[in-house]
């Protein structure tokens, strides 16, 4: 974001901006690809189906509070994980220079515990358009919740990509997973 004019207010020198930038992991889209809300059902095409994971299923999932608000839940699985040694939570948010407009709800994610990229997006049933994101869109940015450097290994390669994936604990609030956590951090 640089500044066109010098000494001139704009976007380029938002201090929040900025440091979201400087402090945060940015997902851009990694290929072309569209979704489109019908009558029917949500519809995703792109021009590799292998490299996007899509799921709808969440939708049911939410004791009724979607189809009370006539909501559909998609859910978007990058092809890439991420792992970090140290239990820091991050902070996922819609970029702020997501051009579309559509609600990716905020959450916690941690790469020491899970590896996805997944992200969710809110769609009204009502709204019935197309959603075209090109290469490099931005996406959501991850805020570590941590002031300190932290080191945060980003896999591309597909065997890793699935090793990874594959051996990510399963974060239901039942877990043991939360019980061990909310058990240390309560004796800290």
């Amino acid at each position: 974001m640089k500044n066109p004019v010098k000494n001139e207010r704009s976007i380029a020198t938002c201090y929040g901006l900025i440091e979201m930038q400087r402090h945060s992991i940015s997902l851009q889209s990694w290929m072309d690809w569209d979704m489109e809300i019908t009558e029917e059902k949500v519809n995703f095409n792109s021009v590799n189906p292998s490299l996007i994971g899509t799921d709808c299923s969440h939708t049911f999932i939410t004791n009724g509070w979607a189809d009370k608000n006539n909501i559909v839940i998609a859910k978007i699985s990058p092809p890439f994980a991420a792992t970090c040694k140290e239990d820091i939570d991050f902070v996922m948010a819609s970029s702020p220079f997501l051009k579309h407009n559509l609600h990716i709800p905020s959450g916690m994610v941690n790469f020491k515990y899970t590896n996805s990229f997944a992200f969710f997006i809110y769609l009204h049933k009502e709204y019935l358009r197309k959603w075209d994101f090109a290469e490099g869109d931005s996406l959501i940015n991850l805020a570590p919740m941590s002031d300190r450097p932290i080191k945060v290994h980003n896999y591309y390669d597909p065997s890793k990509y699935h090793y990874y994936t594959n051996k990510t604990r399963p974060t239901q609030k039942a877990h043991s997973f939360y019980k061990r956590r909310k058990r240390l951090m309560d004796n800290t």
